[in-house]
């Protein structure tokens, strides 16, 4: 991933405030350290969460959530929310609690992948008929909110792993997916003000708000942390943004006029090596 503190693209150094000028800072900024804090706050309820069912012998299941929608006001607000209310109010699921990462992919298409348990240890029978209640209605909302009938393997609910608990977690809080041969990308909103997390029932009771990493440590700490529990080797903290379409236009525009000035004679007194 290409970096510099400062790029001349220009025989001579541009002023300050030039809008030729083009810097890629390399600050851990404001949206970067709560976009990490975030990531960590979900991994840490998530940790809590499945250690606390394990202690107290519950089964616990994963839902993996997909849709098509790539509106979050209408995954959030329509669809995932009239879910989380049938959920809650119904005792036609039988779903005590859970909590889960709110992410989308590299189309942009919105899913929840949830942690929960239902209310009793229930045989597997019983769990196949509630699993199918359940898919039901995560299909016709999908339909009704918006408009797009999902194939019925676009929801899916397995026993949790528990000797592979610690990869999960870590997997539904990776601040970077990775594709293979393709370009990285941010599942969580980058920008958005709320947290990456949703619930069922009251699993917010599992912590308390002062618990929380992003109370308890500086943006430089919560970076270092996150990238050693997410193994995230390719990719400094400081440039989550590079991987937002808007800075990675900025770094495309660059290269192309860096090669532009480059073959030409005498233009570039001074460009950094990007790395």
């Amino acid at each position: 991933m290409p970096t510099a503190s400062k790029v001349y693209l220009f025989s001579s150094k541009p002023k300050e405030k030039s809008s030729s000028f083009i810097c890629i800072t390399m600050k851990l900024n404001k949206k970067n350290s709560n976009y990490i804090s975030k990531c960590m706050d979900l991994h840490f309820c998530l940790e809590r969460y499945v250690d606390t069912k394990i202690k107290n012998n519950e089964n616990v299941y994963l839902m993996d959530l997909n849709s098509f929608e790539t509106d979050r006001t209408v995954f959030t607000q329509q669809i995932w929310k009239q879910f989380q209310s049938r959920l809650n109010k119904s005792n036609k699921y039988k779903v005590k609690d859970g909590v889960g990462s709110l992410e989308k992919d590299y189309n942009g298409n919105y899913h929840v992948h949830m942690l929960f348990t239902y209310k009793r240890n229930y045989s597997t029978t019983t769990v196949y008929n509630l699993n199918t209640n359940i898919r039901k209605l995560w299909l016709k909302l999908n339909s009704r909110y918006s408009g797009k009938a999902l194939h019925s393997k676009r929801f899916a609910v397995s026993p949790l792993n528990i000797s592979a608990k610690n990869n999960l977690t870590r997997y539904l809080a990776k601040p970077i997916k990775h594709r293979k041969d393709k370009d990285a990308y941010l599942p969580k909103d980058y920008s958005t003000k709320g947290s990456f997390r949703v619930v069922l029932g009251k699993a917010t009771t599992f912590w308390e708000a002062k618990e929380l990493p992003s109370r308890k440590h500086s943006p430089q700490v919560l970076a270092k942390q996150l990238k050693t529990i997410c193994n995230e080797t390719k990719y400094k903290m400081h440039q989550l943004h590079l991987l937002e379409k808007e800075d990675k236009r900025k770094i495309e525009q660059y290269l192309k006029r860096k090669n532009f000035f480059f073959t030409q004679p005498n233009n570039a007194d001074e460009i950094n090596d990007l790395g």
